[in-house]
């Protein structure tokens, strides 16, 4: 049966897709979100797994969150993924850790991602018990598909010092998140876009780096080559042939 959580709430679990947010605390122990909160999630990719949880008014609170990555049905000690403790009662924290999905989970699959808050040190997995907040979500996860750069281009050929031109990226990001465009192919982030197109002041010669950035995203890079022209001095040789 589906006991009394006596106080301990789970005000927030995020990762990726899963943006669970309640203000209340329901005294039911054990809930099953698992159809309504659910992401897809991608084989070695790591994400950001945040939680927010309180204590009661007169104990303190022990969080756990655990992956049932082989797909056993129970919960082990070498799934937790997160955890956390509070000390004071009637007190809220939050903890975050990073979760890499393993290359041996099988593509298509659901996984259950199952977080406890409870009074109790070692809680108990099954979820179903008095003096303790459960709450179950859905992983789905899926293979990476490679990025592809098919070719680099500029908005024009002749750039003078001081122009802003577009560069383009024409080709595939499939399962990254984005294009970055950057110093060097290991250098500094200038820039991202979903669509690959890119705005920049030249104010000399350069060359700028693409590649796939976001989960997902291959180790390729590619490069253009900026070249520009102090347009200036023709503009003086003009002036002076004018004033002649």
């Amino acid at each position: 049966s589906n006991g009394n959580n006596n106080g301990h709430g789970l005000n927030a679990v995020e990762i990726n897709q899963i943006d669970y947010q309640t203000a209340a605390n329901t005294l039911v122990s054990y809930e099953d979100l698992s159809c309504t909160e659910q992401s897809l999630v991608y084989k070695d990719s790591t994400y950001d797994l945040k939680v927010k949880f309180s204590s009661s008014a007169n104990v303190p609170a022990y969080m756990e969150g655990y992956i049932d990555w082989d797909e056993s049905g129970t919960f082990e000690p070498g799934e937790l993924v997160l955890s956390g403790t509070i000390n004071d009662p009637n007190t809220t924290d939050s903890v975050i850790a990073a979760v890499t999905v393993p290359s041996s989970a099988v593509a298509n699959n659901n996984y259950r991602l199952r977080i406890i808050n409870t009074e109790n040190a070692t809680p108990d997995l099954c979820g179903v018990t008095t003096r303790q907040k459960c709450l179950d979500f859905n992983l789905w996860v899926q293979e990476c598909v490679s990025s592809e750069i098919n070719s680099i281009t500029l908005s024009s050929n002749e750039i003078c010092e001081g122009d802003l031109i577009t560069l383009s990226v024409d080709g595939n990001l499939n399962t990254a998140d984005e294009w970055g465009m950057f110093t060097a192919c290991n250098g500094i982030q200038i820039g991202s876009s979903p669509t690959g197109d890119f705005l920049a002041t030249v104010n000399q010669s350069t060359t700028y780096y693409f590649k796939p950035i976001g989960n997902c995203a291959p180790d390729i890079c590619e490069s253009i080559e900026v070249n520009t022209t102090d347009c200036t001095l023709g503009m003086d040789e003009f002036m002076d042939n004018t004033i002649q």
